[in-house]
């Protein structure tokens, strides 16, 4: 330590004397000095070079010779220099791995010295792999195990540790690699129950940069009994409500269809209003049985225990594990489906690598699904994604990880088919491509992943009897988790190839305060509007007689298609125009384009009001009858056996601080006149309460629900006007925690209440 003070005092007395601009007036220091001049990126005194062959300048302070020493092969430098400016080094091509080596400069006679670390890359990453992660031995004898290995780097440089995982110690010894084996020996198992083990092979590169593999051992007992083998139809029988915990040697064999890598395996619950538990997903594997009929889902202690990738095969011992079925409140509602808690990688007797390829190809429909489907891996055929803008997750991302808060872990977005039927893609927050600048497919084809079924209250609340939070948020029987991005095989455009055609489409809005607005896609004659017309020629309403006028307005959207940062809009909003050219994308030159500088400008996704990427309009009831949004379009010359109706919609939660939400409950009505007495009710539905910062609620949402309501094509085609209107219950309920269930809690009788939309479609099939 003395020594390095005396450098740098000295160091700094040499330096400012060669500062001095005036040398009359300075006395010149005539002592010795060394000194490395740091690297000016990093500030300390280690250089790196690229893994090709490099020179490099080394700045060096001194005012006498000093020499260079190194024990490096593969450093070329001079064994001397006086150079105040330095001296240059030259490295070869390192066809290896990652590597660093020490340079020593000295002036020996004073006693002087300093250091650098010269470090370059490798070709080569380093690697040790085994031919499996786990290996089971007899217990009946000792003997010494070889396990396959291959490995890239120096054999004597791996680093072995080894782990006891039961009460049994000592039983292994002499862990080394040779060629391609590592090879123990080990003693035999007198006892009656498996014994466990972990071998963690390590290799620490010249950058201090660790590689680590991990190698589960187990063995059987003193008889070789692995167990009794159990299918999963068997399993299933044995699954309680409560949670049966298996206390025998079971064994059970399946195919991983899950992929850790996309972050989409799992659902992330959230355990408060402002807090979220995202171990889940790196802990979930879901599992599939050899003949792909049955699935299950395990979630393992911890994220460590899941190294299994996609397609992998597993044998488990699952003793001391705990088997649950689903709890059921309404089977025509919840399906039957199985987990299996507390899963560790020493459970597993062989686990065979495979690839996305070796699972079992199972083809179904929306409408085919079943419960047995639960989590195994399904392509459904001919689907689309109907809501052609935004990105997987269309949400403000203020509420989650990326701006470091705990307020929603994932979202859904609109699954259609040929046949009509609809489901929700599930994805979290935590999926690395969700948002990723790309625009979502607009055609149609296959959909790939796990069938699951997950409640989101944020789109359902108080949907049940229960007074038990646990049964609420039920968006239907079966939703889809993805696994990649290759599980979207839809065409990219809908002239690519698409079962289905646009009728009219409103996926913005270019007007403020108008009572009307043309379709920006399809026939675009067709509008919406609202119930209360306004005649501007009187300056009334025609219906009510108020002055004044009730109009759309535009609103916040957060369709950015990311990626999430603070580079401003990059990639617009996904929504890809007639000629090719995308509306709100950054070069955009088209009505309202002064606010493309202003998307995502917080780096959280927001789309700003003037953009008109959304829309809403205070809902009024007068004389105790609510307002309503009414479509009005024509099917004339349309023949089709499907037709169907396309919402994106939220209720702005414009009084916060009184708590008065939109309207919660909505009818959708259809009628040929759009008079009086002609309205025929189809569906009821509920409309979520947008998520506030400074109240954050479990039901509500941060981005706009999507949902999908078939038309009765018959009645409907062939007509030259179509009047289809969304109009809140009469109660316009709205409301707290405490009251979602009861129509009759009305805030205010002639209260206004502020909903929004984001995309309106009607389609329908060829």
């Amino acid at each position: 330590m003395k020594t390095y003070i005396k450098i740098f005092s000295v160091l700094a007395a040499l330096t400012a004397a060669f500062s001095c601009s005036d040398w009359g007036t300075r006395e010149v220091f005539e002592g010795s000095a060394l000194g490395v001049v740091p690297d000016s990126l990093t500030s300390l005194k280690v250089f790196d070079l690229p893994a090709t062959e490099s020179q490099l300048h080394i700045n060096v302070v001194s005012n006498q010779e000093y020499t260079i020493s190194h024990e490096a092969d593969w450093i070329s430098a001079p064994a001397t220099s006086r150079d105040k400016e330095g001296f240059d080094i030259t490295c070869p091509v390192n066809d290896g791995v990652a590597r660093s080596a020490r340079i020593i400069l000295a002036i020996k006679e004073a006693e002087h010295y300093d250091t650098l670390t010269v470090r370059q890359k490798g070709t080569v990453v380093p690697s040790i792999a085994f031919g499996s992660d786990s290996h089971t031995l007899k217990g009946s004898t000792g003997a010494k195990a070889e396990i396959p290995v291959s490995v890239n780097v120096p054999e004597d440089e791996i680093a072995f540790t080894l782990e006891y995982l039961s009460e049994s110690t000592g039983w292994i010894s002499g862990i080394a690699v040779s060629g391609d084996k590592l090879s123990f020996d080990y003693i035999a198992n007198e006892g009656d129950t498996r014994r466990k083990a972990r071998i963690s092979a390590s290799f620490t590169d010249g950058w201090g940069e660790v590689t680590t593999t991990l190698l589960y051992i187990s063995q059987l007992n003193s008889s070789d009994s692995e167990g009794t083998p159990v299918d999963f139809s068997g399993l299933r029988e044995m699954a309680t409500e409560e949670g049966f915990a298996v206390d025998s040697d079971i064994i059970i064999e399946g195919i991983v269809v899950s992929d850790r890598k996309s972050g989409n395996a799992g659902d992330n619950p959230q355990t408060d209003e402002a807090a979220i538990d995202y171990s889940v997903s790196g802990r979930t594997i879901y599992l599939e049985s050899t003949d792909a009929r049955y699935g299950l889902c395990l979630e393992t202690s911890s994220a460590e225990d899941n190294t299994f990738n996609q397609g992998d095969r597993i044998r488990l011992n699952i003793s001391e594990a705990v088997l649950y079925k689903s709890v059921v409140t309404d089977a025509d509602k919840d399906p039957v489906f199985y987990t299996l808690k507390g899963i560790n990688y020493g459970m597993v007797l062989e686990h065979s690598k495979g690839s996305k390829a070796d699972i079992p190809a199972k083809n179904r429909t929306i409408g085919t699904l079943t419960d047995d489907d639960i989590f195994t891996y399904v392509t459904l055929q001919d689907c689309e994604l109907p809501v052609r803008k935004g990105s997987l997750t269309p949400l403000n991302e203020e509420f989650t990880e990326v701006f470091e808060t705990e307020k929603c872990a994932k979202f859904p977005v609109l699954l259609r088919d040929i046949e009509g039927n609809s489901m929700y893609v599930y994805t979290n927050t935590t999926c690395p491509y969700r948002r990723d600048g790309s625009v979502l497919p607009y055609g149609s084809g296959t959909m790939s992943g796990v069938i699951v079924h997950e409640h989101y209250t944020r789109f359902e609340f108080q949907d049940t009897e229960s007074p038990d939070e646990d049964t609420y948020g039920n968006i239907g029987r079966y939703q889809i988790r993805h696994t990649s991005k290759d599980d979207f095989g839809m065409a990219d455009t809908m002239e690519d190839g698409s079962f289905s055609n646009i009728l009219c489409e409103w996926r913005y809005a270019l007007g403020q305060y108008q009572d009307k607005h043309d379709a920006t896609d399809g026939d675009l004659a067709a509008y919406f509007t609202s119930s209360f017309k306004y005649d501007p020629d009187n300056d009334t309403y025609k219906k009510d007689g108020r002055a004044g006028k009730l109009a759309y307005t535009l609103y916040y959207d957060y369709s950015y298609l990311g990626p999430m940062d603070l580079s401003g809009n990059v990639n617009g909003l996904g929504v890809t125009l007639a000629d090719g050219t995308y509306w709100m994308g950054p070069n955009f030159t088209g009505a309202n384009s002064h606010s493309t500088s202003k998307i995502n400008s917080k780096g959280n996704g927001q789309v700003p009001t003037e953009a008109g990427s959304a829309w809403c309009t205070n809902i009024t009831r007068f004389n105790k009858s609510p307002q309503s949004m009414d479509i009005i379009f024509s099917t004339k010359g349309i023949s089709t056996s499907q037709l169907s109706l396309q919402l994106a919609m939220m209720n702005d939660w414009q009084h916060a601080s009184s708590k008065i939400p939109g309207p919660r409950y909505w009818h959708l009505e259809y009628s040929l006149t759009g008079k009086d007495g002609s309205w025929t009710r189809l569906e009821t539905f509920s409309v979520p309460d947008y998520l506030q910062s400074n109240i954050p609620q479990i039901w509500q949402t941060a981005g706009f629900k999507q949902m999908n309501f078939p038309l009765p094509a018959a009645e409907l085609c062939g007509k030259d006007q179509v009047h289809l209107r969304l109009i809140p219950d009469e109660g316009l309920a709205a409301g707290s925690r405490a009251m979602y269930l009861d129509p009759s809690s009305v805030t205010n009788l002639n209260g206004s209440y502020r909903t929004c939309w984001n995309y309106i479609c009607v389609r329908y099939n060829k």
